[in-house]
């Protein structure tokens, strides 16, 4: 793996580790950190597979993060996404992406077998 790969991943490592110590501390009520937007963690999450699907081009895990992370993020902000159940638009958009990269498989050029010479 490049080295530029393994330094983005591990800073995105990194980055999601202490996006979980925050929440956490928030949990549990060891400080109350009231710095960010409402529901800045699922942008964070959004920005960091869009970083992922750039590093290291697209693939249904960066797809479907980007999706619902940025969904998630949105809610906050759109009144029209007021009164969806989340967890039947989490399980429908991974509906769809599996689904999609299923087909996307199914029809795609494969190689032709080598010959043995």
């Amino acid at each position: 793996m490049e080295t530029r790969k393994r330094i983005v991943r591990i800073v995105i490592g990194v980055l999601i580790i202490l996006i979980g110590l925050v929440v956490l501390g928030n949990a549990i009520g060891l400080w109350d950190v009231d710095l960010f937007p409402k529901g800045w963690w699922a942008l964070a999450l959004a920005v960091m597979f869009l970083v992922m699907l750039i590093n290291d081009g697209p693939n249904l895990a960066n797809i479907l993060g980007i999706v619902i992370f940025g969904l998630l993020f949105a809610k906050n902000y759109l009144p029209v996404l007021d009164g969806i159940d989340w967890w039947i638009l989490v399980v429908a958009c991974a509906a769809f992406a599996f689904g999609g990269k299923l087909i996307r498989d199914a029809v795609k050029k494969q190689e032709p077998p080598k010959d043995k010479e």
